[in-house]
């Protein structure tokens, strides 16, 4: 697999957030790959991305609406 194979589905400041999100598309089989972009000093800063491969980008995004309600 490539980094093309990836798209990114969700992002947050928040880790809780993204650890959630993750959890739950791995509950329904999705592989999931964290990229954390928070600065290590000012942890204010920076955005966590989550990806999913393409061939389950809509189910992903499904998911993440009915996470996010």
């Amino acid at each position: 697999m490539s980094e093309k194979d990836w798209i990114l589905i969700y992002t947050t400041n928040q880790e809780y957030e993204a650890e959630l999100a993750k959890e739950v598309l791995e509950e329904n089989e999705i592989e999931v790959f964290m990229l954390n972009k928070k600065d290590s000093f000012y942890v204010t800063l920076g955005e966590i991305e989550l990806y999913v491969l393409k061939e389950y980008e809509e189910a992903a995004l499904e998911i993440i609406k009915s996470f996010e309600k």
